[in-house]
């Protein structure tokens, strides 16, 4: 049966706020292109919890196993999380964050339209949703298992065909002038948007002076933002759509390190506001609904 998590989607973010047995509700942010599932300190602590040591990638840290949740407000783990790293530096908003082995090997609708985030057994696509996949690349060890679970998915940009991280948790802090700009009337400094390389950065405002950028629009890392007007993805056309710049580093040798292939930047929430994506992992496919 699909199950409908209790997610709630905050200026093109998603949260999931599950409610414990003894009737705790929690909130965690959820994040296609980042590391390994975690608590806050404070919120195991919270709840009782008895943090573990155990040895993960050549580093020991304090894990701690998640109580039992609400059949009506659940958080199914996933076949790659035994357990949740517990942190004491808080890098998300909320109790936890849910990363790339929470999604791995299972089927997901983000309905952004609609504000759902649903876990289905499985995904049988109509000849409509047929005609809108986008085939995802994954990491593929020496053995022919994944290596990792960060999907890569292709979008044409200003007639250039991009490869890019799916990446629901693509972050941004605005700065005043930024938000001001992006959403006057409403809306946090923290926002779901989406990423690119400084090298295609710089060529989309060589190219067109006439799409908007806002400089200094990034509180974090004092970063640029363009504004393309339309990317085209899976069939379909949407925008605009707000990048932010990063040193092509952090993808074509930070990120790619993880990808099939390198790739220019991350596709967030400021694209998949316009969709309802079905992310089949199994099948290393997604099909994208307007």
């Amino acid at each position: 049966m699909p199950m409908k998590l209790p997610a709630r989607f905050v200026d093109d973010r998603i949260f999931v706020h599950p409610v414990t047995a003894d009737g705790v509700e929690l909130r965690f942010y959820t994040d296609t292109g980042g590391g390994g599932s975690r608590i806050q300190r404070s919120a195991a602590m919270r709840l009782g919890l008895t943090p573990f040591k155990r040895q993960l990638d050549g580093w020991e840290g304090d894990f701690v196993y998640p109580p039992p949740f609400r059949a009506d407000a659940p958080l199914p783990m996933g076949v790659h999380v035994d357990g949740l790293i517990v942190a004491d530096e808080v890098f998300w908003d909320g109790d936890g964050f849910l990363g790339m082995p929470w999604f791995a090997d299972r089927v997901w609708q983000f309905d952004y339209i609609n504000e759902g985030l649903v876990l289905l057994d499985g995904y049988e696509p109509s000849a409509a949703a047929r005609d809108h996949a986008c085939p995802l690349g994954f990491l593929l060890a020496a053995n022919g298992r994944r290596g990792a679970s960060f999907p890569r998915i292709s979008a044409e940009v200003d007639g250039d065909l991009l490869q890019f991280l799916f990446d629901t948790g693509a972050t941004v802090r605005l700065t005043p002038h930024a938000r001001a700009a992006v959403h006057p009337v409403d809306g946090g400094f923290h926002r779901g948007t989406s990423f690119i390389t400084s090298t295609v950065f710089e060529r989309w405002r060589g190219r067109h002076p006439d799409w908007a950028v806002i400089e200094h629009a990034d509180g974090t890392a004092d970063e640029p933002m363009i504004q393309v007007p339309t990317l085209r993805i899976a069939g379909h056309d949407a925008g605009p759509v707000w990048f932010v710049r990063r040193a092509d580093r952090n993808f074509h040798e930070y990120m790619s390190q993880w990808m099939d292939r390198r790739i220019d930047g991350a596709l967030g929430g400021s694209l998949l506001k316009y969709f309802t994506v079905t992310v089949d992992y199994p099948n290393a496919v997604a099909y994208f609904s307007q």
